[in-house]
């Protein structure tokens, strides 16, 4: 196969899962409209953090926050990591218990 076809499939799949994870996070901040809003999944932190709880059932309730700001601080390190090409293999494999993890609902 032609390498430059390989490094171009490679950098547009980066962009696209970076792309799916900042959008997630921009979800949590309401950028992509209020809660119940067509093709919003939360719309703020508060129904951000309720999914998060569902999700981690055996947390107590007062860390559920700081789990919270966690996945959304790991998710935007991931998606800057994967967009900058630092330590790609390792990245990529976060990012897929990541992406994985967040299909579980």
């Amino acid at each position: 196969m032609d390498s430059n076809l390989i490094r171009v499939g490679s950098w547009l799949l980066r962009i696209a899962l970076a792309t799916g994870f900042l959008s997630a996070v921009a979800d949590r901040f309401g950028l992509w409209g209020p809660p119940g809003s067509p093709g919003v999944s939360w719309g703020d932190l508060v129904q951000f953090n309720a999914y998060v709880a569902k999700l981690n059932w055996f947390i107590p309730a007062r860390l559920i926050p700081v789990v919270g700001w966690a996945s959304t601080l790991a998710e935007t390190g991931l998606a800057l990591a994967l967009l900058i090409g630092w330590n790609l293999r390792w990245v990529s494999l976060a990012s897929a218990c990541c992406y994985f993890h967040s299909q579980l609902r």
